[in-house]
């Protein structure tokens, strides 16, 4: 019977069996209708996913189209935006899969091909982020405005409605009660996830599309608290190696915010990293260089200083990035914590972040992630 536990058992195994499924869903309640697996070709593809804002995860696939049964045609799924969701998993003993969603994609700009005796379709999806930020949709041809003292969740709710995503949204339940402070206006041709983000970067939270395909709206949690969802060491066969990049050009240790709003008020706020026990602090390696943000959607001296913070820790962890190649593991979460023991390049059970991570979807190919240091400092202001 599938478990978790049993897709656990089969990383510790020489022997896996990967699984891909495709299934097609009905654009007005996302249920699944039809499933393409048979005919993906398991020679090439992959899926990729970017911790940030807006769209996040991307996959690229190729299908078997010999009977010309996949051209795009407004009935057959295969059309502009229709949308699909993609699971990967392992073969376990008796046979049966554990499933990992891996992304409600959006169909975009497929590419049909006949090459002799090979006749394919290539496919390429978005996230749904992608129906609000321009690249399949979204724009406006009115002013969206949302009033002052508008609920941001209200407003998030009127954006989904807007776009026909009826799936419930994930809200942190911190910023129930949180309203905004001034008018947001997105001028005619615009495009409506201007709100969505306007609304995160007033607050310093994430928004994007989940695995499952619900739009999440949260803080970002502290990077300390969280377990360890895999533990590499270079005594073990999952890992491939690393490569670590040091970038010393984009080295700030300090963060000024500056907001000056529509009302004509200005906030701001500094934050300095003066921690000893950070390489790249002011006192470590002498010198002082600021990170400046402005931002019109800061209306606070409180809001300022947690987006001077929050702009500081990105610009700390991205100082020093590393490259893992792996095994492929489904379980692995960009924004989720591992750790690395691979003492050639200075990792001795240093705790990292999932920054990013590109799986491939042909047979015997390697995962690879993008990882950054997740080192919480106190910083100064």
């Amino acid at each position: 019977m599938a478990s978790f536990q049993g897709y656990l058992d089969i990383l510790n195994t020489n022997t896996r069996r990967p699984q891909i499924k495709i299934e097609l869903l009905r654009e007005e309640d996302e249920t699944v209708y039809s499933e393409i697996t048979a005919d993906i070709m398991n020679s090439s593809g992959e899926i990729a996913v970017q911790r940030q804002n807006g769209v996040r995860q991307s996959i690229d696939l190729t299908l078997i189209n010999i009977e010309g049964d996949y051209l795009p045609d407004f009935d057959n799924g295969i059309w502009w935006r229709n949308k699909f969701k993609a699971s990967l998993g392992y073969t376990e003993s008796d046979d049966s899969i554990f499933w990992h969603p891996m992304g409600v994609y959006c169909l975009e700009n497929p590419i049909a091909t006949s090459n002799y005796s090979e006749k394919t379709l290539q496919i390429h999806g978005i996230d749904k982020f992608s129906v609000m930020d321009g690249s399949l949709g979204g724009e406006t041809d009115y002013t969206y405005i949302v009033p002052v003292g508008t609920n941001i969740y209200t407003a998030i709710q009127a954006v989904l409605t807007l776009v026909g995503d009826k799936k419930a949204p994930i809200l942190d339940v911190v910023y129930k009660d949180e309203v905004t402070p001034y008018t947001i206006e997105i001028e005619i041709g615009g495009i409506i996830s201007d709100v969505l983000i306007k609304l995160a970067e007033m607050v310093s939270a994430f928004v994007y599309y989940n695995s499952e395909g619900h739009l999440v709206f949260a803080k970002d949690d502290d990077d300390s608290e969280k377990a360890s969802l895999y533990d590499f060491t270079t005594d073990e066969y999952n890992y491939m190696g690393a490569n670590r990049t040091y970038k010393f050009n984009e080295l700030y240790n300090a963060a000024l915010v500056i907001g000056d709003n529509i009302n004509g008020e200005i906030f701001d706020a500094k934050v300095q990293n003066n921690n000893l026990l950070s390489d790249v602090s002011i006192p470590n390696v002498g010198f002082e260089r600021v990170k400046v943000i402005n931002d019109a959607n800061i209306y606070s001296d409180a809001l300022a200083i947690e987006r001077a913070k929050y702009e500081l820790k990105l610009a700390t962890a991205l100082q020093s990035s590393i490259s893992i190649t792996c095994v492929s593991m489904f379980h692995l979460e960009v924004d989720s914590v591992i750790t690395i023991n691979d003492s050639s390049i200075g990792l001795l059970g240093a705790r990292y972040l999932i920054n990013g991570f590109r799986i491939p979807l042909n047979i015997g190919g390697s995962m690879s992630l993008d990882i950054v240091d997740v080192k919480e400092f106190e910083f100064d202001y």
